[in-house]
């Protein structure tokens, strides 16, 4: 599905990008050049960011947010 209209940007490239160490909205934008021209993806971008990083930094004991 396309995230980023104007610039063809699919939920696939988002996650491909994560698999290959983004971890920063910042690094997908300079990357993909996601949410550059009209914006309106930011937010979705942004929310498909949190979801796949969501676990990522966690270390099993150690208390997590609720």
């Amino acid at each position: 599905m396309y995230v980023c209209v104007c610039h063809a940007v699919t939920s696939r490239d988002i996650s491909r990008e994560i698999s290959q160490g983004a971890t920063t909205y910042r690094e997908l934008r300079e990357n993909l050049c996601v949410g550059t021209c009209c914006g309106k993806c930011c937010k979705d971008v942004k929310a498909q960011l949190r979801e796949e990083t969501a676990g990522a930094f966690s270390l099993p004991g150690l208390l997590q947010p609720a």
